[in-house]
């Protein structure tokens, strides 16, 4: 795959204003990457970065711990992490209330465990950089509603209502657990998502993300040229994001 070439052609057709970013593991990190420092922070604020071609890298020693176990590096949830996410403790920290009980927290995790991490560092870089030996796992979009309705319409193209699934999960969860899990088990649904409200915060308010398994987004661009995207109803999108 030429991933240059289809960047181009991707980001033409589907009307896009930011590059399509790559994500893949690797055991040392890479020189002049980005990333935070000390066990707080959301590294999505970071993916704005890789527009300039800056590679943002996560780890398992930074970041919140959120963002450390859906990327994989950790073995399970946290001590509180179900309490957090839902109620709160009792006498501690202020739960975010996104479900609502610690016990279905507890069963979100034991059905959709986010995929244990291929390396050391978990890399996000503009597809146009890769080649070579060199090759994203998965592939992550954040776009407006249009772009994103092409996205969506094009993964469904071939494979009907099974195309895209939007899970709850963290805005992490939605561009790294999800598509990686979806292709462990086979499945290679795209993910909605940026739904969350703490990653949220973090992006323009009219972003939403869309990622898939490279495997799948390889057939999605095979169908570009057959597909809506070259006809009429497209082009009035088109022509409205010029």
């Amino acid at each position: 795959m030429n991933w240059s070439d289809v960047t181009q052609t991707v980001m033409a057709d589907l009307a896009l204003d930011r590059h399509p970013i790559g994500l893949h593991y690797q055991d040392t990190r890479p020189d002049d990457a980005i990333g935070l420092k000390g066990e707080s922070g959301c590294f999505v604020a970071l993916l704005k970065k890789v527009e300039e071609k800056k590679a943002v890298v996560v780890s398992g020693d930074a970041g919140c711990f959120g963002g450390r176990f859906y990327c994989g590096f950790a073995g399970g949830p946290s001590d509180g992490q179900a309490e957090y996410v839902s109620t709160g403790t009792p006498g501690g920290p202020e739960g975010e209330h996104y479900l609502k009980t610690p016990d279905l927290c507890r069963r979100v995790w034991s059905e959709y465990p986010p995929p244990a991490a291929g390396g050391q560092c978990l890399v996000f870089q503009r597809l146009d950089t890769y080649g070579g030996e060199l090759q994203p796992e998965a592939i992550i979009f954040l776009a407006k509603p249009d772009s994103i309705a092409g996205l969506f319409f094009l993964a469904c193209y071939d494979r009907g209502v099974d195309g895209v699934i939007a899970p709850f999960t963290s805005g992490c969860g939605s561009i790294v657990a999800f598509p990686r899990l979806e292709a462990q088990r086979g499945t290679h649904r795209a993910v909605l998502g940026m739904f969350d409200p703490s990653a949220r915060a973090a992006e323009d308010p009219a972003i939403l993300s869309f990622a898939v398994d490279a495997g799948r987004f390889t057939e999605m661009a095979g169908n570009i040229g057959e597909s809506f995207l070259q006809h009429q109803a497209w082009g009035k999108i088109k022509r409205r994001n010029g």
